[in-house]
């Protein structure tokens, strides 16, 4: 009897420790992916480690299709807050809670998990401690390798861009005090913006970003402000 308990307490330890491990590496392929929007390598690593967290639950019987709608809509949420309405808002704030909700009612059976009066805190809160230290340690995780890319001799060193954007090699910079005056301007784009691309105003192309949504190639736009060496711009 002791080792059948020990045996079920062990299995249910591993498939816990490999749970945490998979909502790591699902936040880690987000985070890098975020840094760099497009389809690439991150997205896909994040898209395999969230099959595989559903599916060994989905096979015990504890995840719902509702629970994983809800973790699929707070992520594109979160790809529209960072692609479609830059900064970090309401968007952002909601994807953040689906993503939390749908991964730790997906621990919970799926019996208990409509019926809140039935629910303990034992059923909950064990499932969201969890999912929110492992969200913790895959943020903790991606801080970590952000800082060492670039440094040292690391293979992490070969990720970052190390090029010199020479002046004799065509790479000019814009002086501050012409970015300032072109807020308050109109021009058209130069390329699609979404959020980033180019713009011309004066004759001159110029880096932007637009503050609403997409801006078609061609379209009016006009400067609202300037910050880091970009102009930030609307549809005129």
């Amino acid at each position: 009897m002791l080792l059948l308990s020990l045996g079920v307490l062990s299995a249910s330890l591993v498939g816990t420790i490999l749970r945490a491990i998979l909502i790591i590496i699902i936040v880690t392929g987000v985070w890098f992916e975020l840094q760099n929007p497009g389809l690439g390598f991150p997205s896909v690593v994040a898209a395999v480690a969230a099959v595989l967290y559903f599916a060994s639950l989905y096979v015990n019987g504890l995840v719902a299709y509702w629970e994983i709608a809800i973790f699929v809509v707070g992520l594109v949420l979160l790809f529209l807050e960072i692609i479609v309405t830059p900064g970090f808002g309401i968007l952002g704030v909601l994807g953040i809670i689906c993503v939390v909700a749908g991964l730790t009612f997906s621990m919970v059976d799926n019996s208990i998990s409509l019926e809140w009066g039935n629910m303990s805190l034992g059923d909950f809160d064990e499932a969201l401690i969890i999912v929110v230290l492992s969200i913790l340690a895959g943020v903790g995780i991606c801080v970590w390798l952000t800082s060492k890319i670039g440094k040292g001799k690391s293979s992490f060193r070969k990720m970052a861009l190390e090029a010199t954007q020479k002046q004799e090699e065509g790479f000019i910079g814009v002086p501050i005090s012409e970015l300032h005056a072109c807020v308050g301007k109109s021009g058209e784009a130069a390329t699609i913006l979404r959020p980033g691309g180019k713009v011309s105003v004066g004759g001159r192309i110029y880096d932007a970003v637009a503050m609403n949504g997409y801006v078609n190639e061609g379209e009016s736009i006009c400067v609202v402000r300037t910050e880091a060496g970009q102009l930030y711009v609307t549809k005129a």
